[in-house]
């Protein structure tokens, strides 16, 4: 997901309550400070001036603050020389300069220390937190919030605390702990609601949307996208207007609606630059590009990219920098521009790795598989893909085993309360005890007896209550595990059957590349599953042209793996060996099968057979000069149809490419060919596929009908022809079960016009 990243809960707590003459003209303040008496009142008339102008004139702004804290540390203003540190921090942090901010505030700490001031050190804490965080260094960000929480409570600021903890939820969304960062956010929710504080009110809102957007609610994220929106309005707060107005857009282009979603980003990004806040300008022109890309005008992608990144790498935005990098990289990748993405790629990878951002890491290794398995460079492909995938892994591990430390935690706390509570129980008890045997030592003795048996029927009930309890909350929690290593084991299956196809398609024959430019040709290759046991495959050999379509034992991975079998020994025998015979091909393509696969025949009945794994072929080599075809085959036939009528049809032999009952070498069948004949090599997927209205197989006497009558059109048309046909003979109601009519097996059907 191409979220937004938003400066939530930034409150620089120095500032609230300071500044009594903040609305005053910035000409009345100059004269206040011309006409000042004292020291600490020249440095609290800079200070305000400082404020005034810090949106409009940030430089001027840092100036009179630096100013102001020459002037605290000359005459020894502690506590105001830290004030002008800590907003010296805010500029910068306002210009983007993160690092000098880092800077300043770790300075303005120091006094701090010194007067052993907790408010002031708890607001600095709070505001290297939130840089930290923008710096993608997270758990010196983590570290930053719980020393400013911690002191919050010592000087019991609730309000404060609230802060602390919602800032630390934005960085446990960071680091996706979506959970954990939701519920702190509805607490503070839960508290402003009740106070008068609209802007925090509205960041929480902004916040808590960005949440339910990584968890992919986009109906609720947009509705309180559109609460923080209104409360912004209302109170003029630009800078919270234009967040909320870039998540919007986030939320339509996740939906793809991408015109929709650039009113918003454009809307933003006009406020950004009023507000000179590159990072936030960064952001919305990253999203223009991933808009653009979403409608697949990839030249306006990449130009937003690139002037994202621009201004990332000026504000040191290092998450934010391999999330660009990541987004070029698949641009790249759609453009087939694939050196360039392996580079953008890589680079992303670096700095992903170095700030420990998992997310952009596995995009970075799935970005660079996806590059090197296109460059046909399998070995590279295969270790980013291991590494995305035990990446996964990983991030799934440390989830589960912070799930049971927290679980054990729980059920040790819980342990020792009871303890506890006993204790108490026998304490009274024992009390109870002495205060009656003193009045009445028969009646005492009686009422013990009772309420130890009361007490042991309630004990003896409530441990097994307990322990009922206790064995149902660990049985649900152990299934909630199995089935989420179920559904990862499923993803990772998934991913790995999607890797297939891809490096299959890598390895199937380019034949634009092969077939001559004199010659048409189309190629309709439909797998039944997502990678398939059927394939196509050609090359040239001098004045030779050889094209073959075969269909393998099976279909889906098994099927695949065969395939990926035949076109490699192809690959050694033709293009290797330079074997241009049909017949001879075949014979030693079946060779090479029967020993790959260890076939052994055992009897002579096919029953004994160890292995019948293998594969029907169609061989058919062409002499590009004179027009003589060979052509060998496997138990389909070669089709030539010349002016619209079925000119031949060349019989196969009735055996496979595999260990059978009887194998007799293949014959190698031989014809002149005449400019304008059309030869198809086909699998049986099209002739066997159930439809129609009667529920049948379409069956070769109609498929063969379906070529002739359109083989007087273009090639491609005659393709189109073929999925119309197929399309209209699948969308019938199968009549034995009323359900739609699913393909039965792998579809080839390669075309060539002489």
């Amino acid at each position: 997901m191409n979220n937004i990243l938003v400066y939530t809960f930034l409150i620089f707590f120095t500032i609230s309550g300071y500044f009594t003459l903040a609305s005053e003209k910035t000409d009345s303040l100059e004269n206040l400070i011309l006409n000042a008496n004292h020291d600490s009142l020249k440095i609290e008339y800079y200070l305000q001036l400082g404020f005034a102008i810090e949106e409009s004139n940030p430089q001027k702004s840092l100036s009179l603050y630096k100013e102001a804290a020459s002037i605290a540390k000359r005459y020894n203003k502690t506590k105001m020389y830290a004030r002008c540190l800590n907003n010296c921090g805010i500029v910068c942090y306002l210009t983007g300069d993160l690092h000098k901010a880092v800077n300043f505030f770790n300075k303005a700490l120091i006094p701090y220390s010194a007067l052993n001031d907790s408010s002031g050190m708890a607001d600095i804490y709070g505001n290297l937190g939130i840089m930290y965080k923008n710096l993608g260094e997270y758990e010196k960000s983590i570290d930053s919030y719980s020393s400013s929480i911690y002191l919050k409570r010592k000087i019991q600021d609730t309000l404060g605390v609230i802060y602390g903890y919602s800032n630390l939820g934005i960085v446990l969304k960071e680091q996706g702990k979506y959970n954990e960062a939701a519920k702190n956010t509805l607490e503070a929710i839960h508290y402003l609601e009740k106070t008068s504080y609209t802007k925090e009110l509205a960041t929480a809102y902004l916040s808590l949307g960005m949440i339910l957007m990584e968890q992919l609610n986009f109906d609720k994220a947009i509705g309180y996208y559109l609460q923080s929106k209104q409360l912004y309005q209302k109170i003029s707060n630009k800078k919270g207007l234009s967040a909320a107005l870039l998540n919007i857009g986030d939320v339509y282009l996740e939906k793809k609606n991408y015109k929709e979603s650039r009113e918003y980003f454009n809307k933003a990004a006009t406020i950004k630059e009023e507000l000179e806040d590159k990072r936030g300008l960064a952001y919305c022109y990253n999203n223009m590009g991933i808009s653009y890309k979403g409608e697949n005008k990839l030249a306006d992608a990449e130009k937003y990219y690139l002037l994202a990144l621009k201004l990332k790498k000026e504000t040191s935005d290092k998450k934010g920098i391999a999330t660009t990098l990541g987004n070029l990289a698949e641009l790249s990748l759609k453009t087939k521009n694939y050196k360039q993405a392996i580079d953008y790629a890589g680079e992303s990878l670096k700095i992903s790795t170095d700030i420990g951002a998992l997310s952009e890491i596995s995009y970075a290794h799935i970005h660079l598989s996806d590059a090197y398995a296109s460059l046909n460079n399998t070995s590279k492909a295969y270790f980013h893909l291991q590494e995305y995938i035990i990446l996964k892994d990983s991030v799934y591990n440390l989830k589960r085993n912070k799930q049971i430390e927290e679980l054990e935690t729980k059920y040790q706390t819980e342990k020792k309360q009871l303890v506890i509570d006993n204790l108490e129980k026998e304490k009274e008890i024992d009390k109870q005890k002495m205060i009656a045997q003193k009045a009445r030592n028969r009646q005492q003795t009686l009422i013990i007896y009772g309420f130890i048996v009361v007490l042991f029927i309630i004990v003896i009930f409530s441990t097994l209550l307990y322990r009922v309890l206790i064995q149902k909350k660990r049985a649900n929690k152990l299934l909630a595990l199995q089935n989420k290593k179920i559904q990862g084991q499923k993803q990772e299956i998934d991913d790995s059957i999607h890797y297939a196809r891809q490096i299959q398609r890598a390895v199937l024959s380019e034949l634009e590349h092969t077939i001559p430019n004199s010659m048409e040709y189309f190629v309709l290759f439909k797998p039944k599953d997502v990678v398939s046991g059927d394939f196509y495959w050609g090359t040239r050999i001098n004045e030779w042209l050889i094209l073959a379509a075969a269909d393998c034992t099976g279909h889906g991975v098994p099927g695949a793996f065969m395939s990926m079998l035949g076109v490699s020994f192809l690959n050694e025998i033709v293009r290797k060996n330079e074997v241009t015979k049909t017949s001879d091909v075949l014979n030693l393509l079946r060779n090479n099968i029967i020993d790959a696969l260890k076939q052994k025949e055992k009897a002579s009945d096919s029953s004994s057979l160890s292995i019948k794994d293998g594969m029907d072929i169609r061989l058919v080599v062409i002499n590009t000069q004179t027009l003589i075809c060979q052509w060998s085959g496997a138990n389909n036939p070669l089709y030539i149809v010349r002016k619209g009528k079925l000119f031949e049809e060349i019989k196969p032999e009735k055996q496979p490419i595999a260990i059978h009952v009887k194998m007799t070498p293949f014959t190698n069948h031989e014809t002149k060919l005449q400019k304008g004949d059309i030869i198809y090599l086909i699998t049986d997927g099209f002739p066997d596929q159930f439809g129609g209205k009667k529920g049948k197989k379409f069956k070769y006497k109609k498929f063969k009908q379906l070529l002739i009558d359109n083989s007087d059109k273009p090639m491609e048309e005659q393709k189109n022809a073929l999925k119309n046909s197929l399309h209209e003979w699948m969308s019938h109601t199968n009549p034995y079960d009323g359900n739609p009519f699913e393909q039965v097996d792998d579809i080839t059907i390669l075309g060539l016009k002489i």
